[in-house]
């Protein structure tokens, strides 16, 4: 619990410095440079401890899959979805992460979910409705789909947290990071050169310390952890860290930003750390021997 605590705390904090950020950079550069800055810090790392990463072919091809949807992907989104909306309530909408990574389990890993867990699967969704305001008569089409954005951001993160349990947990925590965001790297490059020169480039001192703590921090240091703690208690475990991150974005943001905390989004709040919670008090029941083989086949 100590690992979620801290990465509760650090992914907290980066969606201020995703705002910042973004205030000058496209959302895909943002991205790149959370990813290349954070891909050096590992490989420094990794060369001060001589880890290797494996040559094997199914390595970089799982890799490339949480490369793509635990990085590349989502932290575009969450770029796009801060233009939009508050720091605060895009780290609410991405908390739905762990009621993505309880479906993707049910499906992949063949867990079925109990009573109590779909109730909060539900109770969770509608919170992001609560929070984000959807029968508001102050919701625009811009916040509307600055949410979304954040949703799927979550989605792809479930999805990625359910791969890495199934595909590289038997691998050095440190080596699976590094590789995923070799990968996140190399598809990001073109998008963020191409996007800085045409539409947006303005970085400034605090724009770039911004990135630069995204890359070390909450994303190179943040993710060598996750791997390790995702090996230890499992996918949708591990994937709870996303219940404890928005209190500390919005606390954080109203601090740092200024950002409003109205009661709706306080409301919305609670209901998906409440439904999050019921999802992962239990684990899910395991499927019985004849259906796992099944799976294994």
């Amino acid at each position: 619990m100590r690992r979620i605590a801290l990465l509760a705390f650090i992914w907290g904090w980066s969606f201020v410095f995703i705002k910042i950020a973004v205030r000058g950079l496209t959302p895909v550069t943002v991205a790149f440079g959370r990813v290349s800055t954070g891909l050096v810090a590992l490989a420094v790392i990794a060369g001060l401890s001589r880890t290797r990463l494996p040559r094997e072919r199914s390595f970089w091809r799982n890799v490339a899959v949480s490369g793509l949807f635990g990085a590349a992907i989502p932290f575009s989104l969450l770029a796009w979805a801060e233009q939009r909306i508050a720091s605060s309530l895009t780290s609410v909408a991405q908390a739905t992460t762990t009621i993505f990574a309880a479906l993707a389990s049910a499906l992949v890993m063949r867990e079925r979910l109990r009573g109590g867990q779909l109730v909060g699967l539900a109770v969770g969704l509608a919170g992001v409705a609560v929070a984000s305001g959807l029968a508001g008569h102050d919701v625009v089409s811009s916040s509307v789909a600055g949410v979304a954005a954040a949703v799927l951001a979550g989605l792809c993160y479930g999805i990625n947290y359910v791969h890495i349990q199934r595909n590289l947990t038997g691998v050095a925590p440190l080596a699976a990071a590094t590789g995923q965001l070799a990968v996140a790297t190399a598809l990001l490059a073109v998008p963020a050169v191409v996007t800085s020169t045409t539409t947006l480039f303005d970085p400034t001192p605090g724009r770039i310390a911004a990135v630069l703590e995204l890359g070390v921090v909450a994303t190179g240091v943040a993710y060598w952890i996750n791997y390790g703690a995702i090996a230890a208690v499992g996918a949708t475990r591990a994937a709870l860290v996303t219940y404890l991150v928005p209190p500390v974005a919005i606390v954080v943001g109203w601090l740092a930003l200024g950002e409003a905390v109205d009661a709706r989004l306080l409301v919305g709040t609670a209901m998906i750390i409440g439904g999050v919670a019921a999802v992962g008090r239990h684990r899910a029941r395991r499927p019985s021997t004849s259906a796992a083989l099944t799976a294994r086949r």
